[in-house]
């Protein structure tokens, strides 16, 4: 069992919005004794993931950075190729614990929309230990 700490960058874009995220988790990973060299392990904790969305329309539309806090668990398989010398596959679920208010902007008025969030990430990491 192991305290852990991760930094992530994300950047996506659909429909003429881009998206940047910066994503920080921590919690606890367990890597399981079996099929060694492959190792399984299991992971929670909290993550926080700070979105900046780039807008198409400045002059129109405004939706301002934000940042919300998630519950993480994941599963996934380590590979060990040295005693201090890993990678890893592994597949998260994150959740906000609660609705939060998603603001837009234009120049006549404010709307805000209660948003609960999932997503599921799929990372593919090297670990090293020293």
């Amino acid at each position: 069992v192991f305290f852990e700490n991760r930094l992530g960058a994300i950047r996506t874009s659909q429909d003429g919005l881009s998206v940047n995220v910066l994503s920080y988790q921590f919690g606890m990973t367990a890597i399981l004794p079996y099929f060694i060299p492959w190792r399984p392990l299991v992971r929670g904790g909290l993550a926080f993931l700070t979105a900046d969305p780039v807008t198409v329309t400045p002059i129109d539309t405004f939706r301002p950075a934000q940042t919300t806090v998630y519950l993480v668990a994941g599963a996934g398989v380590v590979r060990s190729f040295k005693e201090d010398f890993a990678a890893e596959l592994a597949v998260d679920a994150m959740i906000t614990p609660y609705k939060y208010r998603v603001y837009s902007f234009d120049r006549q008025r404010v709307e805000d929309d209660p948003r609960q969030f999932f997503h599921l990430g799929i990372s593919l990491g090297v670990s090293y230990v020293f």
